[in-house]
């Protein structure tokens, strides 16, 4: 064809054959310009008009669409399906009304077509109008019980409404009716996967990856089987490819395809892309109200943004709809929680408790909000439940374990250290909680082995270098300990944490003026940290330089304002060296920060 046109760029019929073999590739961009120029050339507009407005919808052009393709002059059976279509973009711009005055057009038409009937359902489920959307489903294959796109829009409506056997039975109809429809495969993928059905799902998804490497959704799926199956690796991964699938699409098309925001959205929210998240959901905020996922979504990445009025506003407006959704209490109940209000939060977390089942997350958040409110053994009850449910959940467990160590319960937080080190084999900080729990009950040998081991696993693992060198200095062996702190300062000599062991290390072993060397050291690394900063002014005040600590603690105070730490510091600093106004006013400062905090106002 190409060929042809070098000799005639006139050849009509080349022009138009050449559009449609591009178009049946999917190369919409030649496609149009080939049936421009078929157009230009003077083809009958009934061969062009709904190929081409198939184009605008596919190029995310709705309004191109409805500019340049009308109905007038064409044959009842192209205007069927150019009303449609146009019906298809009314519905992209958010004009309900247009979108469903074109439908009926178009089923005036001709009464007996399922084609208008097909493409109004997704609209109708849109618009939360589910009747409507099942009755026009329900027709549409009454009157093409061979058609795969009424089967396909009827599973939908199943779909949507939680009939997820129905569904399936008529997605596997539209499978049999047209084997290669992708959008069919993918949502029977989707219902395996709710069904719990995982062998089955994984092996669509596979085929169907083959087949279509660059579906977000088949890749979201995938991500979702190996979470489930605990590769974390692989999960990544699959979010990872979603997002960059996503992201590669016009913007303008993507703006009318709800499925690939939302996959685009969830991958981004899993990778901590929270701006890029809150793009794409913010989209579907405003085309799709009634996405309640959506909008649950959004209020989750303005509290992982500390947007906490915005994300109170969404969740209020969604617990008007629904009150009784557990996880929006959940999602504001951590509101609260975040901004220390926690007897709100934990109202709201004890009714997404008593709604949500055995949600881990609902009681993860509870235990948090009670330990808050100082009710310690509510805390662990709610921490324990959810750990018991997700016992592979890391960061749980070292919140678990610490505070059973606060407790003085040691086996409770070494049962909870080897129960995540087991769920977590090829973990190294997982074998790094499992030493540090062992180490602080008393058994330094099983310590060590558990530190050797994550270092076996990932000899980088910063942690677990640091704390075997902490085994040594307990132990009294401070020359291994100087020696592995000697080999990561040569790894980075920066390294303000290191220097900072090293001045413990030296204060262990009775040398104070090594030790202070270290801490100023380190100090000068990172002079807002408190931790470091506290030790400074111990170590000049131990050391006789009660005018160097004073001016310490004031370099760390104007650092870190606010902090009681650091103010106590300062008064002690500033009484040390006779400044009592000073520190008179360093403690009425201490007062008022501390408000109502009794153990706080006594120290």
């Amino acid at each position: 064809l190409k060929n042809a046109l070098q000799q005639d760029r006139n050849m009509l019929a080349a022009h138009l054959l050449l559009a449609k073999a591009y178009l049946a590739e999917g190369d919409v961009g030649p496609a149009e310009v080939a049936f421009r120029e078929a157009l230009r050339l003077g083809v009958n507009r009934a061969e062009v008009a709904v190929p081409l407005a198939r184009i605008y919808l596919l190029q995310g052009r709705p309004q191109t669409l409805l500019d340049a393709v009308s109905v007038d002059g064409l044959p009842a059976s192209v205007r069927l399906e150019v009303l449609t279509l146009r019906g298809t973009a009314y519905a992209s711009l958010g004009k309900v009304q247009e979108a469903a005055r074109s439908f009926a057009d178009a089923r005036a038409v001709d009464p007996g077509s399922a084609i208008p009937l097909v493409a109004e359902v997704p609209v109708l489920l849109a618009a939360g109008r589910g009747e409507a959307a099942r009755d026009a489903a329900a027709l549409a294959v009454t009157l093409a019980s061979q058609d795969a796109a009424a089967y396909n829009a009827r599973a939908s409506v199943a779909h949507a409404s939680g009939d997820l056997g129905g569904a399936l039975k008529d997605y596997e109809q539209a499978i049999v009716l047209k084997p290669d429809y992708l959008d069919v495969r993918v949502a029977r993928a989707g219902i395996l996967v709710d069904l719990g059905r995982d062998a089955d799902a994984r092996k669509d998804l596979d085929d169907l990856a083959a087949g279509a490497p660059a579906e977000p959704r088949v890749a979201y799926l995938r991500a979702l089987l190996a979470n489930r199956r605990g590769d974390a690796q692989a999960a990544s991964m699959h979010l990872d490819e979603v997002a960059r699938l996503v992201d590669s699409l016009p913007i303008e098309w993507l703006g009318g395809q709800e499925q690939l925001l939302m996959a685009g959205a969830l991958a981004h929210h899993a990778g901590r892309q929270y701006e890029k998240a809150r793009k794409y959901l913010e989209v579907l905020h405003t085309r799709y109200p009634r996405n309640q996922g959506a909008r649950k979504l959004l209020a989750a990445v303005y509290i992982d943004t500390a947007d906490y009025p915005r994300a109170t506003g969404l969740l209020e407006n969604v617990l008007r709809a629904q009150p009784g959704d557990a996880q929006a209490l959940h999602l504001l109940g951590r509101t609260y929680l975040a901004q220390k209000r926690y007897a709100k939060a934990t109202e709201l977390l004890e009714r997404a408790a008593a709604l949500g089942g055995g949600d881990p997350g609902v009681h993860t958040s509870l235990g948090f909000s009670q330990l808050g409110q100082g009710d310690r053994g509510a805390a662990i009850s709610n921490l324990r439940t959810a750990f018991d449910r997700t016992p592979g959940d890391l960061a749980l467990a070292v919140s678990l374990s610490n505070l059973y160590m606060r407790e003085g319960e040691a086996n409770k937080a070494l049962d909870v250290a080897q129960r995540v080190s087991a769920a977590l084999p090829s973990n190294p900080a997982a074998l790094n909680l499992l030493g540090m729990i062992r180490a602080a009950s008393g058994d330094l040998a099983n310590g060590r082995a558990a530190y050797v081991e994550a270092l076996r696993r990932d000899p980088a693992f910063l942690p677990a270098r640091l704390n075997l060198a902490r085994v040594d200095v307990e132990e009294g062996r401070f020359g291994d300990a100087r020696t592995a702190y000697a080999v990561l300062l040569r790894k980075n000599s920066h390294d303000a944490k290191v220097m900072y062991e090293s001045a413990l290390l030296e204060q262990r072993a009775g040398q104070p003026a090594e030790a202070l060397r270290w801490v100023e050291k380190a100090a000068a690394e990172q002079p807002a940290d408190v931790r470091i900063g506290l030790m400074l002014i111990t170590l000049r005040a131990a050391t006789g330089d009660k005018p160097g600590a004073r001016d310490a603690a004031r370099a760390l105070s104007a650092r870190r304002p606010g902090n009681l730490a650091v103010l106590e510091a300062l008064a002690r600093a500033e009484i040390d060296v006779n400044g009592i106004k000073a520190a008179q006013q360093t403690l009425r400062e201490m007062t008022r920060l501390a408000e109502f905090d009794a153990g706080a106002l006594v120290r």
